[in-house]
């Protein structure tokens, strides 16, 4: 709970400054050593944290990391500051905290954060050298209770190097299918289509296989879709009695839906909330809030599809395209040829979705249910 909060309050202070341009110095004393503090971690203690901290063996100042934080007296987790609102993409950056990491054997893992965005990077790959992508990203501005769960293995009391790696390795591998199948489910590679051909039908033969990769996107979407339209149906006008809801894939006791308990999610702090049920016009679905982003945009697009795309006409950033690429990351289908991305806070969605049932005069058909803490 404490992680919780000073996350939050820090989410809070980034929002102020988010359009001002502030000081790498003043970076790293109002956000990443508060961030780092939160962990556990306080910088004033010389046993937690060594700060410019020689990870060259020329013992220059250009090899020196701004942060070591220590365990035993040994660094375990390197932290590399840069300004807020700085891009982390630079090759000179990235370059930097490879040679650190390759010339403390110690270390575990590298931070390398502008403040408000966080890159974590271990070594998977080839020992002893950092990956080239990290495993795991987060923005304060855009925390969620699944990364907060992650950071809470990382805090000084849970620190385990090896459950940290597996871990490490779960969210990269997870990472590194997703985008595998994104882009065959956009464009499917013969050679996967060969696969799919030869484990179905024994044959690679081309006309098969030609068949095969000509259906793979619309299978692809057929089965997303299927994975959130799942709603229980109640009759509208009925006089209704606590209604059960089950996920199909759970072996867990039905969940006993008490409408009494039904919120406007509009209304609420989604930040660190789970969802248990929502129900949207006269349909209960159990899911997450993405579950819920993605059937009710699914469910507008085949209301009126125009409709939809020119709802958002005035944001700034794509949510639904009719072209797939202009979806940068996390693209998923919502059927009748449009796509948008799940790669939103909880925020984000809920004010997306806002802006799409206002524009359909359909945003008091929308209440969910919460998960009990």
């Amino acid at each position: 709970m404490e992680l919780k909060n000073d996350l939050e309050d820090l989410g809070i202070l980034y929002r102020k400054y988010e359009n001002k341009s502030i000081s790498e110095a003043k970076t790293e004393a109002w956000f990443i050593r508060p961030f780092l503090k939160s962990l556990g971690y306080d910088s004033s203690n010389p046993e937690l944290v060594d700060p410019q901290y020689p990870a060259d063996p020329k013992d220059i100042k250009p090899g020196k990391v701004d942060y070591a934080l220590l365990r035993n007296g040994s660094p375990i987790i390197f932290v590399e500051a840069k300004k807020l609102h700085e891009s982390l993409d630079h090759h000179v950056t990235i370059n930097q905290i490879k040679g650190y990491f390759h010339f403390v054997r110690e270390v575990d893992f590298v931070i390398l954060t502008n403040g408000n965005e966080y890159r974590f990077f271990t070594d998977m790959d080839h020992e002893n050298m950092l990956d080239e992508e990290p495993f795991l990203v987060f923005r304060l501005s855009e925390l969620d209770q699944e990364t907060l769960e992650y950071l809470e293995q990382f805090s000084r009391r849970n620190f385990d190097s090896t459950k940290l790696r597996a871990l490490a390795y779960k969210l990269s591998h997870g990472d590194k299918i997703y985008a595998f199948l994104k882009e065959q489910l956009l464009s499917p590679s013969d050679e996967f289509a060969g696969s799919v051909s030869k484990m179905l039908f024994g044959t690679t033969k081309r006309k098969i296989r030609d068949h095969v990769k000509k259906s793979l996107p619309d299978a692809f979407s057929r089965l997303i879709n299927a994975k959130i339209q799942t709603p229980i149906m109640v009759t509208p006008g009925e006089e209704q009695d606590p209604v059960e809801t089950r996920d199909p894939n759970s072996t867990e006791h039905p969940i006993i839906a008490e409408q009494s308990k039904e919120q406007d999610p509009f209304k609420i702090e989604t930040k660190f909330t789970k969802l248990d049920y929502f129900r949207f016009q006269d349909e209960i679905v159990s899911g997450t809030w993405t579950d819920m982003f993605v059937y009710i945009l699914s469910a507008l697009c085949q209301r009126d599809r125009s409709r939809l795309i020119s709802s958002f006409a005035a944001k700034k950033t794509t949510i639904v395209a009719r072209d797939p690429k202009l979806i940068k990351r996390n693209c998923i289908s919502i059927g009748n040829g449009l796509f948008t991305t799940t790669n939103n806070g909880t925020r984000e969605k809920i004010r997306y979705l806002r802006t799409a049932l206002t524009s359909f005069d359909m945003r008091d058909t929308l209440r969910v249910k919460l998960k009990e803490k």
